[in-house]
């Protein structure tokens, strides 16, 4: 038995994996072509190889990353023993939660297991109102006026210490706070050396861009775009296409066939009620939104405190957060081609985390569309990306830029970082060619690859040595950064590619 499955035998007991809610949609998958997985494990794939070293480390069975094929990476980590936690409430008995829905970092469990009968088989909305798989959130999404999922917003957030957000005062505000501000005002000098950096004669506009866009954005929550969040929380007909939206994912799911993330949303769109027009527009919307959120898009919206926010939104939000992620998986390793990133990616660089791209790609397409140049446009993006990077704190026992900068410049937290530095570059060149212009194809794995052979390497560098430059040279914690990771060689990477 699966370890969804047994989630799924034993409701009130939702089982979380505590560190690898970044890697895997845990969903069981297709009846397993043996072949085409033994292909899978015996070639390997670049971008999925530093997830897995990265697992490995964390759980402190391995330290040896370097001379390691991805058949050993991926028998290490299944060997490890699932350590999980308990979380009580009706979350954990609602349709595959979002957290337990990535929880199997043994891919093993994913594409050896056939249990995709167990996760269709129709099981009816309870009294109670729990959704035991795919089969009934499909007939609870297509009730008219069905009956609300008691607690279904709360119990997982209260269950971490947390509480829901107020998205209307938080859009409705007209300032943001003082610590914000700050640090927007401190940061000016430095967005405008990046500006100068990638793009001396665009500079000032590329200055602008940015500026632009972390006033949109606005990196003060969780909820980066909180006007797009809020337009979608309660305009009814966009909450309509997001059911349409989830129940193609899981017809998907279904029926094995081939398609392709921007396709899936834009016709749940057109199904809605929507112009074509309109609905690749919104399709780019809820992506941007996937950016943000990745496999806890239900999460996140379950998290909003607002009268808007209905079970049906939830439950079908939870659906696209999870399934992007396993159509994904299956599609690359079984048929060979993407479905969580464009068709015009010309490898089958496998990653849980599409999400990096697709956000740095709206930020992009914004910008074009108010009117920024292409180059303006592709570089801005990048900058943002950078500083998130730069400023965030890696969860999973890596901690923040000083854990980062004392490490091995090949470790795995650091491997990973350039993965996500190589989406969101691609992302960003890929964003700002709009529908009547023609992208060319590109290699995700040929810009990590890039990337890599660029790293650069520093030494010396302690915990305590980066904390204190915090507060005595920020320009070389900066350019410490920039020499390790040397982030602008993936973008020109991807960059050279469509001009």
């Amino acid at each position: 038995m699966s370890f969804i499955s047994a989630c799924f035998k034993k409701p009130k007991e939702v089982r979380l994996l505590l560190f690898s809610v970044l890697l895997f949609a845990g969903l069981p998958s297709f009846a397993a072509n043996v072949n085409n997985f033994d292909t899978f494990l015996s070639e390997g794939n670049k971008c999925l190889s530093p997830m897995l070293d990265r697992y490995i480390w964390v759980r402190g069975k391995d330290v040896d990353w370097k001379n390691r094929t991805f058949k050993h990476r991926y028998k290490t980590a299944s060997q490890i023993p699932v350590e999980t936690i308990i979380l009580n409430g009706p979350w954990g008995k609602a349709l595959i939660p979002t957290l337990e829905s990535q929880s199997s970092a043994v891919i093993d469990s994913l594409f050896q297991s056939d249990t995709t009968s167990e996760l269709l088989e129709g099981i009816t909305v309870t009294e109670s109102g729990v959704l035991n798989n795919l089969d009934a959130a499909e007939k609870y999404l297509k009730q008219d006026n069905p009956k609300e999922l008691p607690n279904l917003t709360s119990s997982v957030i209260e269950s971490f210490g947390g509480k829901k957000f107020n998205l209307e005062e938080f859009v409705n505000s007209p300032d943001q706070d003082d610590e914000f501000n700050s640090r927007v005002k401190d940061n000016g000098k430095m967005i405008l050396a990046a500006c100068a950096q990638m793009s001396l004669t665009n500079s000032l506009s590329c200055t602008d861009a940015v500026n632009d866009l972390l006033k949109q954005a606005n990196y003060n929550s969780n909820f980066i775009l909180p006007s797009l969040w809020h337009e979608f929380a309660t305009k009814a007909s966009l909450k309509e296409a997001v059911i349409q939206v989830s129940l193609i994912l899981a017809s998907r799911v279904k029926s094995g066939e081939v398609g392709n993330v921007l396709d899936d949303f834009s016709m749940g769109f057109q199904k809605a009620g929507f112009s074509k027009p309109q609905s690749i527009e919104y399709s780019w919307r809820l992506l941007a939104l996937y950016g943000n959120g990745g496999s806890n898009l239900g999460f996140r919206i379950a998290s909003i405190d607002s009268p808007t926010i209905d079970s049906q939104y939830i439950v079908s939000s939870n659906l696209i957060g999870t399934l992007i992620t396993y159509l994904e998986f299956t599609q690359v390793i079984f048929n060979g081609t993407h479905y969580a990133l464009p068709k015009e990616v010309s490898d089958l660089c496998l990653t849980p985390k599409p999400y990096h791209f697709w956000l740095s790609a709206y930020f992009a397409r914004w910008l074009r569309q108010k009117g920024y140049s292409t180059e303006v446009s592709r570089i801005a993006p990048f900058i943002v990306a950078k500083g998130y990077q730069l400023n965030r704190d890696v969860n999973n026992a890596a901690g923040g830029i000083e854990k980062i900068l004392s490490k091995s410049s090949d470790h795995p937290t650091n491997e990973v970082i350039r993965l996500d530095l190589a989406l969101s570059a691609s992302g960003s060149v890929f964003g700002s060619i709009l529908e009547n212009e023609k992208v060319k194809p590109f290699s995700l794995s040929g810009g990590l690859t890039y990337l890599q052979e660029k790293r650069g390497y520093i030494n010396g560098y302690t915990e305590s040595f980066v904390e204190s430059l915090f507060l005595t040279d920020k320009l070389k914690l900066f350019t410490s950064w920039n020499e390790l990771f040397q982030p602008n060689e993936a973008f020109e990477y991807f960059n050279s590619r469509q001009r």
